[in-house]
């Protein structure tokens, strides 16, 4: 019934709620909109979402302890997460047709890398004897090695920040149109934060860098609006090319030993969504 329609406008200049029906009134601002009420403003749904599977959210929770120091260590680690992402996302391939998830390292590691080697093995996250062969013990714990523990990483962190609400692996779709994924969506007073992880490397083709810089932008105003906020987490350096035209289009950089500022961040922008 039509005595049943709210209708709400977000004044965010001024911070606060104008209600326009059933009855007029002005409020201070307080958050009013979550993620599917964000989407459903701007024409999209949610699919689906990690944090609505029990099986992965278990899974993520065992192994905490490694991704926290994945994202903590992130610039002392650099050139090996680089390696394990290779080795995982190459074992992933491999396994489609043989279901070999062997793999084997250039040189045997030694001090930290070794220590994160020894610390997956008694996750069960894989195999290793101390050796060069390296075996993933399933095409879930490669997946966490070819980029899942950045994703990890960040949910763990929103979980304890706090915000109104989060969603991580997050897949949305539009009426009539294609589907896209997000890796994790905050809002916090009736404002969002996509943020994107990334654990390949970035230099390779400037071309291909920026693109995907754009499409990330463009994906964050299509969501969210003018007022959302886009955040790349990259745990590889990116180079000063692709920091500029980040900054052209309003994208937040976050990379390598930069990851340890990512909770400060949402801190801040939780902070500047109040004001």
């Amino acid at each position: 019934m039509v005595d049943d329609l709210h209708l709400l406008y977000l004044e965010t200049r001024d911070n606060r709620l104008d209600w326009l029906a059933p009855d007029a009134r002005t409020e201070a601002m307080q958050d009013v909109v979550g993620v599917d009420d964000m989407l459903l403003l701007h024409g999209f749904q949610r699919i689906s979402d990690g944090n609505r599977d029990v099986a992965a959210q278990q899974a993520a929770h065992e192994r905490a302890s490694l991704t926290r120091v994945l994202g903590d260590e992130a610039s002392q680690l650099a050139r090996f997460f680089g390696t394990l992402n290779w080795l995982a996302s190459d074992a992933l391939k491999a396994s489609q047709g043989s279901g070999a998830l062997c793999q084997r390292l250039d040189s045997v590691p030694r001090g930290r890398n070794a220590e994160i080697l020894q610390r997956a093995r008694e996750l069960g996250l894989l195999h290793w004897g101390g050796d060069t062969e390296v075996v993933f013990a399933s095409r879930e714990a490669a997946a966490y090695f070819a980029g899942g523990w950045l994703e990890e990483f960040v949910a763990t962190k929103l979980r304890g920040l706090r915000p109104k609400e989060h969603a991580v692996n997050l897949r949305i779709g539009s009426a009539g149109g294609t589907g896209n994924e997000i890796d994790a969506l905050a809002v916090h007073r009736n404002r969002a934060l996509l943020i994107e992880c990334k654990t390949a490397r970035f230099g390779r083709d400037t071309d291909k860098d920026q693109a995907y810089v754009y499409k990330l932008a463009q994906l964050t105003q299509q969501v969210s609006g003018l007022t959302g906020r886009s955040l790349l987490l990259s745990a590889r350096p990116v180079q000063q090319e692709v920091r500029q035209r980040a900054r052209e289009y309003k994208v937040d950089v976050l990379a390598a030993e930069e990851i340890s500022q990512f909770v400060a961040y949402v801190k801040t922008w939780m902070g500047d969504s109040v004001r």
